[in-house]
């Protein structure tokens, strides 16, 4: 008896120690992140530290509790796993060290964003400032007064003299009409001069002098530079034939390249500015005319064209130009420079300063880049103070303080 009592009081402290001890069990299909081991996939335990076979720092994965284990939970389905940030560690600098190391920081507040994105072309002239001059009539050219290819004519401006047999006829028809005051048949022939190219004032001469005139001139409905000319004094030219082409040069096109992340910034009218390399202290101005709908495959990009205003005519078809495109933000937002941000991968950090001597390491979610830095979506609140110069140096620090302290608690 006295032995069983013994061993009664020696299994019941372990009992009770067990029982404190016990772990209580997840529930089939929880779902939470566990520490797990690279090298050894058995080993999960539920906070962070090392393999005890390997020593290797355990990573957090999200893991579900199924059939008594814990499995990976990308086996049923992936959920977006949240990796952790960087470890760092606040640093204390004296004020003396700050001035020695050249700490320099800046509060932020919110303002509107600027973007400019470049990029270059060569001018060419607008497809839709082209002219084409085509005869719906017959005859010769008596005299030519647009006689050479680059020669600039206003609208109005002689082009040729001609001589017509199907326009001398008309010219009679239309003195008999206007002289039997036969209103129908006159309006017909007015209209037929009129779609032959012979202007209003043309035809009242015409009706004034009471005598059709073998000799008529041709007068530009555009203005432009001549490109192309196909008509020499004494020629004949048939109905339908071209014979200049004039191209209206006060709007040129550019055809740019803009890279695939650039494209959401690209949108129709967004003003441009166009610099020329040849033309040094001057900018020209335009817009966004159109965004091809297709990428490039092999350089990623997308083509858009560019309307450059040229109302001087400075610039040149087939000149080359660089691009500026001016993107204009719709709202505002919290923008911090480059030199502030210390990028880490999938995390980027900033260092907030606290007082005097305090510098606090803080993750931030990044959006666009602008013309001053990059846009804060998450991590800092308008009139923080940030660190903007000396950051790799007190960087440096912060990550030395963080390991000793992680080794600490791992050594404890």
């Amino acid at each position: 008896m006295r032995k069983i009592l013994i061993g009664v009081l020696f299994i019941l402290p372990l009992i009770l120690n067990y029982s404190c001890q016990k772990k209580e069990i997840p529930k089939e299909g929880e779902i939470k992140v566990m520490y797990q081991c690279p090298m050894h996939p058995q080993v999960i335990e539920p906070k962070k530290g090392k393999c005890p076979i390997c020593g290797m720092e355990l990573v957090p994965r999200k893991m579900m509790y199924k059939e008594g284990k814990w499995i990976p939970h990308e086996e049923h389905g992936e959920i977006e796993e949240k990796e952790e940030a960087p470890l760092l560690s606040s640093v204390n600098i004296p004020f003396e060290n700050q001035q020695i190391i050249g700490v320099k920081t800046m509060k932020v507040y919110k303002k509107k964003p600027f973007k400019t994105i470049r990029t270059y072309g060569t001018l060419e002239i607008a497809e839709n400032k082209i002219y084409v001059i085509n005869l719906k009539f017959g005859g010769w050219i008596e005299k030519l007064y647009a006689d050479y290819v680059g020669k600039y004519v206003n609208k109005g401006d002689k082009l040729f003299d001609i001589y017509s047999p199907s326009i001398y006829q008309a010219e009679e028809e239309l003195i008999i009409s206007f002289e039997r005051r036969d209103s129908l048949l006159l309006e017909n022939v007015k209209r037929k001069l009129k779609l032959w190219g012979i202007n209003d004032f043309q035809i009242d001469e015409i009706i004034k002098n009471k005598k059709p005139s073998e000799i008529i001139t041709f007068y530009s409905p555009y203005s432009g530079f001549i490109v192309e000319k196909n008509v020499f004094e004494g020629m004949k030219v048939e109905e339908g034939m071209d014979l200049f082409k004039i191209a209206d040069l006060s709007e040129l096109w550019v055809l740019g390249s803009i890279y695939e992340y650039e494209i959401p910034f690209i949108k129709k009218y967004l003003k441009v500015e166009a610099e020329s390399p040849y033309i040094t202290g001057k900018k020209f101005y335009g817009y966004i005319d159109y965004v091809y709908p297709d990428i490039e495959k092999e350089t990623r990009t997308a083509k858009v064209r560019f309307v450059v205003k040229n109302s001087n005519f400075d610039l040149k078809p087939n000149m080359y130009v660089n691009i500026n495109i001016n993107v204009p933000f719709d709202k505002e937002e919290i923008v911090i420079p480059t030199d502030a941000i210390l990028f880490s991968g999938k995390y980027n950090y900033v260092f907030i300063k606290k007082g005097t001597f305090t510098f606090e390491p803080r993750t931030v979610e990044l959006g666009p880049e602008t013309d001053e830095g990059y846009i804060v979506l998450k991590g800092i609140e308008e009139g923080e103070e940030i660190l903007v110069s000396a950051n790799f140096l007190i960087d440096s620090e912060s990550k030395i303080k963080a390991a000793l302290k992680r080794n600490l608690i791992h050594h404890d």
